[in-house]
């Protein structure tokens, strides 16, 4: 990974944990990050296509983290899809 890519997986991270303090989640949205990675993996390839449609991408990740995550962690691990920065997530999830 780039350095460049290392800053801005950390400026994510800080959005993220940025929009977890405003609603006291902090320490829950961290251990979702966790979590959510590890249940993501095996479907890596599929995530990081360039040619999976977005809303495939949504939908399985949806379908993974139903239960498991709440929507400040959904919506996070949505806009890396809709912003093509999927590949961020396993540098974001260690923080």
């Amino acid at each position: 990974m780039k350095s460049s890519d290392r800053v801005l997986a950390g400026r994510y991270a800080g959005a993220l944990l940025q929009a977890a303090a405003a609603g006291g989640e902090e320490q829950t949205v961290l251990a979702e990050l966790a979590s959510a990675h590890r249940l993501l993996q095996a479907q890596d390839a599929l995530l990081r296509h360039p040619r999976a449609a977005v809303a495939d991408k949504k939908k399985l990740v949806r379908a993974t983290l139903e239960g498991k995550a709440g929507a400040t962690t959904l919506r996070f691990v949505e806009l890396l899809l809709e912003k093509k920065r999927y590949e961020l997530f396993p540098t974001i999830a260690s923080v």
